[in-house]
């Protein structure tokens, strides 16, 4: 049995209810995401788990890989691409006793200069787009007067109908 949440944009911790639900997963792939945090140690006790990809979440995993027969015994590094935070076994990286977590520019308890990134973007295709939506109609009232006066003319009958003033 596998579960394949690769390339979703994810941004948050790890879920801990992966390794406390899914005991019989064989091959759990959350790569490219944003996932931050540590791994949880609830993935301990997946016992029949034979790949376990987490690499390129941005560098925002953090902390020690927990320590259990099968988390040891994955393919080392590759699954953990791009997290300089992790440390301890399979990876080469052993564990410094001041070690902390990455921090995004904000100083932010995981790194969303990436988030921010995507955030600059959305504001300015919205605000772009509704500049454009806005001076598009506007521009052909300016410079069109039959289409200028057709939907304050429609306007103006109508009150003027409702008033009594035929």
């Amino acid at each position: 049995m596998g579960l394949d949440i690769e390339d979703n944009k994810l941004s948050e911790k790890v879920p801990e209810w992966i390794g406390n639900n899914l005991l019989n997963l064989a091959i759990l792939r959350l790569r490219n995401n944003k996932f931050y945090g540590d791994i949880p140690s609830s993935f301990c006790q997946m016992s029949k788990i034979q790949i376990m990809d987490l690499a390129k979440n941005r560098n925002n995993l953090s902390g020690r890989i927990p320590k259990g027969p099968q988390l040891q015994t994955l393919n080392g590094s590759s699954d953990y691409e791009e997290n300089p935070g992790l440390y301890e076994a399979p990876l080469a990286q052993q564990c410094e006793v001041n070690r902390t977590s990455p921090k995004g520019k904000n100083g932010g308890e995981h790194g969303d200069d990436g988030n921010a990134v995507d955030k600059l973007y959305l504001y300015e295709f919205v605000v772009g787009g509704f500049a454009t939506g806005l001076w598009g109609y506007f521009g052909v009232l300016i410079f069109k007067k039959s289409w200028r006066q057709t939907p304050f003319g429609w306007t103006d009958a109508l009150l003027k109908k409702m008033m009594g003033r035929s």
